[in-house]
């Protein structure tokens, strides 16, 4: 290929790696352009997107971003899913279905990935699928600190309306005399 387009290649890489919290690296061997074109829309709707990257230009993309130790994990055909958002729970859930419907056919594989600058093997991916989503969390820590203050609520309240039903049984049972 000419030199030229190998530099392009590698410089659309490294601008995307720039914008990318963290990517997850599959296997599609086997998948049909209908499928990828399946799991593309699905990621982007996740806020991620997967694209299909030669292993000598992720590598040198990697190592002008400073990303290292990935080496290993950069072999066969490589798909890689680019996630933007601070939420890497999504797509992780996204490409662990996939494989998960592709298993009987045995198309589509997680190798590993990168995240908060951590390498991550197929485990730690799952493990990140795992855990609730960004907007969860953040429900979960907010009825947390809601519990004290309704239950400071709920107490004081208590008072007032013990005093509001005898008020109204004595006004009841003044008005049937």
């Amino acid at each position: 290929m000419p030199q030229e387009y190998k530099t392009k290649e590698i410089e659309k890489l490294k601008e995307t790696l720039k914008t990318t919290k963290s990517f997850y690296l599959t296997d599609y061997r086997g998948l049909s352009v209908a499928e990828l074109t399946e799991l593309r829309k699905k990621l982007r709707e996740k806020t991620a997107t997967y694209k299909i990257v030669k292993n000598n230009f992720f590598k040198l993309a990697l190592k002008d971003s400073g990303i290292e130790g990935l080496d290993k994990l950069l072999f066969g055909p490589l798909g890689v899913v680019f996630i933007t958002s601070e939420d890497s729970v999504s797509p992780a859930k996204v490409i662990i279905d996939f494989e998960k419907e592709k298993k009987k056919q045995n198309l589509f594989k997680i190798i590993g990935g990168y995240a908060e600058g951590q390498i991550l093997d197929k485990t730690g991916i799952t493990s990140i699928s795992t855990l609730p989503t960004k907007e969860v969390l953040l429900s979960m820590i907010m009825g947390t600190i809601q519990g004290p203050a309704r239950g400071l609520m709920t107490c004081l309240q208590g008072p007032i309306r013990g005093i509001m039903n005898c008020l109204n049984a004595w006004v009841e049972k003044e008005g049937k005399k």
